[in-house]
């Protein structure tokens, strides 16, 4: 006869860490996933990855979750959050955001979060194409979000035009609603549409390096040269980046090292040694092939 008390002490004793990931397709999660798992296992906790859809509420998702699987602690990933902060005080048991930046948020202090800084970075990338002498630029990103990262890029890429003193033209666009937005196939419909419509723009910067690596294939198919004809720029630092032809100038996020410290404060914050931590990481820009100076 089974002896219900051992039954839930082997509930209780779950030592499982979830990583709850908000568009699983994008390859930027590939090698921090698989950190997560290396350094969570390393630690001595059980593995569960759970994929959320674009549209979903990741936390109405995650408090489901933590309850069913009676979870040790949660991380969250993803490029959208549609949760309010006061949503996640409610979840049951530690957490930790990794690749949301919640840096621009008026309770910064009290939340568990690392990242770059998505403002800062997208406004160094914007810069960087204004002194290549480009002043016809698109902007290339998902479906706004008050908490999203496309947000935060989009007023990076706003505030570099702002401060910058020579007059620039910029156009913003969004790519369809799907569940999947930082997908190869959105970058690519955006541009094809955008290319129907003979748009004049010398360079393209896209707020994820999928984006930007669809973008290149329909402005191959229409007959333009990058960067000779278009200068095309996007964010993460993929490995694909070394792989498409032209190569893709990227602003590199340390993938590795964000994965090693959100495991590092998850697992503080399950020991008691904090009650909150962030970090905010530098990205790297990276010059390649698919873009060129103009003056």
């Amino acid at each position: 006869v089974p002896n219900p008390s051992a039954r839930n002490l082997k509930i209780t004793d779950s030592n499982t860490i979830a990583v709850v990931i908000k568009g699983i397709t994008n390859p930027f999660f590939y090698p921090i996933i698989g950190e997560f798992q290396r350094l969570l296992q390393k630690e001595g906790y059980n593995f569960l990855l759970s994929s959320v859809n674009e549209h979903d509420n990741e936390y109405t998702s995650a408090r489901l979750l933590a309850i069913e699987k009676n979870l040790s602690g949660l991380i969250f990933m993803g490029g959208h959050l549609a949760a309010s902060v006061h949503e996640l005080d409610n979840i049951r048991c530690p957490y930790v955001m990794c690749t949301v930046d919640l840096s621009h948020n008026d309770r910064v202090q009290t939340l568990n979060y690392v990242s770059v800084d998505d403002v800062a970075e997208s406004a160094r990338m914007t810069r960087y194409l204004l002194e290549l002498g480009h002043r016809r630029l698109v902007f290339l990103t998902t479906p706004d979000g008050k908490h999203s990262v496309s947000n935060l890029r989009e007023q990076g890429f706003r505030q570099a035009l702002e401060s910058f003193p020579a007059q620039v033209q910029a156009e913003v666009i969004r790519v369809a609603e799907s569940n999947y937005y930082y997908s190869y196939g959105s970058g690519y419909e955006a541009m094809r549409k955008l290319l129907e419509e003979r748009r004049d723009f010398t360079a393209v910067y896209a707020i994820s390096d999928t984006l930007a690596i669809g973008a290149l294939k329909a402005l191959h198919e229409a007959g333009l040269r990058v960067p000779e004809d278009c200068s095309l720029a996007g964010f993460d630092g993929i490995d694909l980046c070394l792989y498409s032809n032209p190569t893709l100038t990227s602003l590199a996020q340390p993938a590795e090292a964000m994965a090693a410290y959100t495991v590092e404060l998850l697992c503080n914050l399950l020991k008691g040694k904090v009650k909150h931590g962030h970090k905010v990481f530098a990205g790297e820009l990276i010059p390649r092939d698919s873009t060129r100076s103009i003056l």
